[in-house]
């Protein structure tokens, strides 16, 4: 299965753009994701609220479960790109299953955006959680 590189815009700011959107989003993730529960420990009053109600470990899992999916994502995508790069003018790597793997990957923009749904889903409710129990 080839990518249909035809159908991609042929302008180069197009790729620098999108690239620069998933660094940022990703990084918002990943800060988001580590900072939010540091910040709810470091805290005394939050940090006493939520061990008290008894949800302190749904909320760090729901957190670093998003960072998580976010970093298993961005390791698939860096090995994905790097192997096609390895085998750009190797016929016979071109030629084999794990190339139509990384080829597939490589289109399937659809992965990214359920990585990035997941990842807010499980924010959002790790965050409300933390917000009913921190206001009154």
């Amino acid at each position: 299965m080839e990518p249909d590189f035809e159908k991609l815009p042929k302008n180069a700011e197009f790729w620098g753009a999108f690239a620069n959107n998933a660094r940022t989003v990703r990084s918002w993730f990943l800060a988001f994701g580590i900072g939010a529960p540091a910040i709810f420990v470091t805290n005394e009053g939050a940090a006493i609220a939520l061990a008290n109600s008894g949800y302190a470990h749904w909320v760090v899992a729901l957190f670093l479960l998003g960072v998580a999916l976010q970093v298993g994502q961005g390791l698939l995508s860096k090995h994905t790109m790097m192997y096609l790069f390895v085998c750009e003018g190797d016929p016979d790597r071109q030629a084999g299953r794990l190339h139509g793997l990384a080829l597939w990957l490589f289109e399937a923009y659809w992965l990214d955006l359920v990585v990035d749904l997941l990842t807010c889903g499980l924010f959002i409710a790790a965050t409300a959680i933390t917000a009913v129990l921190l206001v009154p």
